[in-house]
């Protein structure tokens, strides 16, 4: 069914509402760290990965916006998101901090917010869904050029050193 045909106020979300739920837990809420109420899902575990890991999560974060904008979600929406997505993109690559921010900012989380709020409330009337491929785009470039940045910063060390 198609999310922009679908009266705000139903009482339950489309299927695909519940599926992209299920996989931001995954990325996001899937831990607990015990005695605490810490929680993190695959996001931070795959920026471990040097040098690829931030750039996979935060394609996967812009993948989870596409879908999301599936459901006529505003430009502005879509801005938010964008901005969240690469708030954790550029923060979540620094090594270590990063990796703490990616644990407590949970941008997966703070979009599906704005969408289940865009559902809910039908506040966020409008199409994004050219601006959310535009922001992938964004995404994606901003991981090459740090995955370039970090290429010449490694081979000038090696030179350097070497």
């Amino acid at each position: 069914m198609n999310a922009k045909n679908h009266s705000a106020t139903s009482a339950s979300p489309p299927p695909e509402l519940v599926f992209l739920r299920q996989i931001i837990r995954l990325s996001d809420d899937l831990f607990q760290i015990p005695g605490t109420r810490i929680r993190f899902g695959l996001d931070p575990i795959i920026g471990l990965i040097p040098g690829a890991g931030d750039f996979i999560a935060g394609v996967f974060s812009g993948l989870l916006m596409l879908a999301m904008a599936r459901y006529g979600t505003s430009g502005e929406v879509i801005l938010k998101m964008t901005g969240n997505i690469l708030l954790d993109y550029l923060l979540g690559s620094i090594p270590v901090i990063g990796d703490l921010f990616d644990i407590g900012f949970h941008a997966n989380l703070r979009n599906l917010r704005l969408l289940e709020e865009h559902w809910a409330e039908g506040k966020h009337r409008g199409s994004g869904r050219a601006l959310a491929i535009t922001a992938l785009l964004v995404i994606i470039a901003a991981g090459l050029l740090t995955a370039g940045f970090i290429w010449a910063l490694a081979a000038w060390l090696w030179r350097l050193i070497f």
